[in-house]
Formats: C-alpha cells, sequence, structure tokens
C-alpha cells in the first residue's frame, strides 16, 4: 500500500507525469515531520499527507497554486532529506498540472 500520484492533461486520460510518493510508513513520516513544521491542517498539502492511501482523491487544478505555495513554504523550513524529496516531487506534480491545467489525482 502506498500513495502514488498522476497528472493528466486538461481533457485527457493519458497521464503527463506519474509518481510514487511513498508507501504508508513514509506519507506518516512526512506527516509528522510537516506537523512539526506548523502545516496548515486545513490546505492542500495536508489533503496529500492525511493518509498514506487515498485512491480517487485528486486536488482540482483550481487548488493547484495553493498547493504550490504551501510546498514552497515548508520546503523553506523543513530540513530532513526524505521530506525534501517527497516534497519535490510533490512540486514536480504541481508544475505538471500547472502546465497540463490538470489535477493532481491520487491512485
Amino acid at each position: 500500500m502506498g500513495l502514488d500520484a498522476t497528472v493528466y492533461a486538461k481533457g485527457s486520460e493519458d497521464p503527463v507525469l506519474e509518481v510514487r510518493l511513498g508507501n504508508i510508513a513514509m506519507v506518516g513520516y512526512v506527516r509528522q515531520h510537516l506537523l512539526e513544521a506548523g502545516i496548515d491542517q486545513d490546505g492542500p498539502l495536508w489533503f496529500c499527507i492525511r493518509s498514506g492511501s487515498h485512491s480517487g482523491d485528486e486536488i482540482g487544478f483550481e487548488r493547484v497554486a495553493a498547493l504550490q505555495s504551501e510546498i514552497e513554504a515548508m520546503i523553506q523550513v523543513v530540513r530532513d532529506a526524505d521530506v525534501g524529496t517527497f516534497l519535490q516531487q510533490l512540486r514536480e506534480l504541481t508544475e505538471a498540472a500547472s502546465a497540463n491545467e490538470g489535477p493532481i489525482c491520487f491512485e
């Protein structure tokens, strides 16, 4: 079990980017570090890490910019290398979603 994310281009079923964000334990590890760093538990980044698996959920294109802002803020305060890698992968997903005007889908 784990957390995979895919970006699809607007109106397409073809994936633009697919990323394995981590297993349940890794997502829990990231969640703990981000809680300690003061993550907004109402924001889209929390939505991404609240569970190690949430198949069928998505972050719509309209929330991608807010997610990007939260990722950048957390990158500035979190020093753990594994959490940094996780955030970088999410950043890549947001960049692909922005460029393709599509959602980030969790599978």
